[in-house]
């Protein structure tokens, strides 16, 4: 073939170098732009997945602080109707199957086993409020609308130290967290009793159940596709970095 290009004149010898050389410069730039466009491609779709990440985050970082902010307000409004914290009277005697539990009282009325005001709150506003009591290193429901399986109050019943209320008490601290109960979702304020010494002798919680407004959350993210055939998930970290559970 290069003995018969040598023959050609000179004239068809510039065509066809031309021509070739054309034709390589044209499949450069061909696969130079697919890369590009592929490149471009991708970069547009990662700004629009960050975009929709943000704007989800943003979603739930107002349903928490929403959640938040009403469970706190539980517990002002509980100290309100009650007007005034129990606080302990000296004595102890046994609730449910825990001996020697520090009664409570408020405004002269004994609050251990008692569910009067829990209900009463549940009635107006539809939050389940508890009162806790410290016994020794472990605290202890004093007052709760929580029922065992055979439908017996959990009243004396005494919290894991791993729970998330007994972490709070033992902290000494307010704190508000999003929990799982039976598979419902809930924001649960722990407010600290302290004494004059500062010593922790109980607490009071309040928990709403957010399970409207999660539902509300996975249907408006069903409704919004991430690009042409993806969707948005929301999963919540497990015991350990290997685990998690999905939240939506």
């Amino acid at each position: 073939m290069l003995r018969r290009f040598r023959g050609l004149s000179l004239a068809w010898q510039v065509l066809g170098i031309t021509a070739a050389v054309c034709v390589t410069v044209t499949a450069a730039y061909m696969a130079v732009f697919s890369a590009y466009s592929e490149r471009a491609a991708l970069a547009q779709a990662e700004a629009a997945l960050r975009t929709q990440v943000g704007l989800v985050r943003g979603t739930l970082d107002l349903a928490y602080e929403n959640g938040r902010a009403r469970a706190e307000r539980q517990v002002d409004l509980f100290i309100r109707l009650e007007q005034g914290v129990p606080k302990p009277d000296g004595s102890s005697a046994t609730l449910g199957a825990t001996p020697a539990v520090p009664t409570l009282r408020l405004r002269d009325q004994v609050v251990n086993g008692s569910t009067r005001a829990l209900e009463e709150l549940r009635a107006l506003t539809g939050a389940e409020a508890a009162v806790i009591v410290r016994k020794d290193d472990r605290f202890v429901r004093a007052a709760t609308l929580l029922k065992d399986a055979n439908g017996q109050p959990l009243h004396g019943s005494v919290l894991p130290a791993t729970d998330v209320i007994a972490r709070a008490l033992a902290a000494g601290k307010p704190a508000t967290e999003m929990v799982v109960r039976n598979g419902r979702q809930y924001a649960i304020h722990v407010r600290p009793l302290v004494d004059e010494s500062g010593r922790v002798y109980g607490g009071l919680t309040a928990r709403i159940d957010l399970s409207r407004e999660v539902e509300a959350l996975a249907g408006a993210l069903a409704r919004t596709p991430v690009g042409a055939t993806g969707y948005a998930w929301v999963l919540a970290p497990g015991a350990n970095a290997d685990a998690g559970r999905f939240v939506i």
